[in-house]
């Protein structure tokens, strides 16, 4: 989905609407946004553009009755020469079921060291960045640096296909 930094809905796919995250609009009338989708919205005017960068992270959201899913806004727009970002990313994807790591295959399977067997637990369970370095006394970009070297030994190309990877 994108968003104008006003929080206005400029464009949805048809998976977004399937999930009843939102609905969409008329020419005349707003489309109708999930609230924990308005909040991860706010979650970008919580920071300055400079520090939002290092700040994304996904955000595990149920909606009601429906499959849970995660959520990670991206501010997205500007040129690089210093013209501000002009529009909100959220990138949503389905959770389908919470997976539970076989810790000791994984690691023999991959190569994973202790550390990254530990994190890529708590990735399976749908935690975010944040949670994992609360969970395990580390630093947001230490949990990062596990997570690209996880993908890395893994081949996987994005978080959510760590799911499957691992089990």
């Amino acid at each position: 989905m994108i968003f104008n930094l006003a929080g206005d809905l400029i464009f949805s796919n048809e998976v977004a609407i399937e999930m009843q995250v939102v609905t969409p609009g008329d020419g005349h009338k707003q489309g109708w946004v999930h609230d924990e989708i308005r909040n991860v919205l706010q979650s970008v005017f919580n920071y300055s553009t400079d520090d939002f960068a290092c700040r994304t992270e996904h955000q595990n959201v149920v909606n009601a009755g429906k499959l849970p899913y995660s959520a990670r806004p991206f501010l997205i727009g500007g040129d690089g020469k210093g013209r501000m970002q002009t529009c909100i990313l959220v990138l949503v994807e389905k959770v389908v079921k919470e997976h539970e790591v076989n810790v000791a295959r994984s690691r023999q399977k991959f190569r994973l060291t202790k550390r990254e067997a530990e994190v890529a637990k708590f990735i399976s369970k749908g935690f975010s960045n944040r949670e994992i370095s609360d969970k395990l006394f580390i630093s947001e970009f230490t949990v990062k640096n596990h997570l690209k070297q996880i993908m890395k030994k893994t081949g996987a190309t994005a978080r959510s296909q760590i799911f499957a990877l691992l089990q």
